[in-house]
């Protein structure tokens, strides 16, 4: 799954998200640097019981914002099946995607 966004008014940071949909490794480059936010190594990665998991960061120097990248999986073949991811900047809901 790879999507891109962009947070903030005067100071603006573009984001884009990267998620490998065989390993599970999460992905984000701010304004060109990458951070890795789920390392395949750590066994939540593989193994959870939960159906919602959030990824939270925060971007801009001098205008800062919250940013949750929400993730919704199918309760049946979770691994097979597209996935749901929402958007929120500052606690707004700014955008949705779907897929691997």
């Amino acid at each position: 799954m790879k999507f891109s966004f962009e947070v903030g008014n005067k100071e603006k940071s573009h984001i884009d998200f990267y998620r490998n949909w065989f390993t599970g490794r999460v992905e984000v480059a701010v304004n060109g640097e990458m951070c890795t936010l789920v390392d395949p190594m750590e066994i939540r990665t593989h193994f959870s019981i939960k159906k919602t998991e959030g990824l939270r960061f925060t971007v801009g120097d001098q205008e800062q914002h919250e940013v949750l990248i929400e993730k919704k999986r199918p309760l049946i073949f979770p691994g097979l099946r597209r996935q749901k991811y929402a958007i929120f900047v500052d606690g707004s809901l700014v955008e949705e995607y779907e897929g691997f």
